[in-house]
């Protein structure tokens, strides 16, 4: 039996082109070889895709990451609260684990 999986975001790289087309990397040197081959000299941006098929998911996730920080000992920040909620969702890095999930 499988388990769901964890709803998350994918640390990504982007090329936007002049046409207002953008290609989507998994890591930064697909991304620079991509550019090369299209002529573009701009570097390639980090980017954060968040996949929408379970929207609540994520948003539960999300919500209870920022009440425990936000109840946690001493006074959190809005900040605080902020960055675990996004950290929880997978759209800033954690410690140790970084890229798609």
């Amino acid at each position: 039996m499988n388990k769901p999986r964890k709803p998350g975001a994918c640390r990504m790289w982007a090329n936007y082109y002049d046409d207002r087309s953008i290609l989507l990397h998994r890591d930064e040197s697909a991304a620079r070889v991509c550019a090369v081959s299209y002529g573009i000299r701009h570097p390639a941006v980090p980017v954060v895709v968040i996949p929408l098929d379970d929207a609540e998911a994520i948003v539960v996730t999300a919500a209870a990451a920022h009440y425990k920080a936000w109840s946690g000992v001493g006074k959190p920040t809005n900040g605080d609260c902020m960055r675990a909620a996004l950290t929880a969702i997978g759209v800033l890095p954690r410690a140790k684990k970084g890229g798609c999930k």
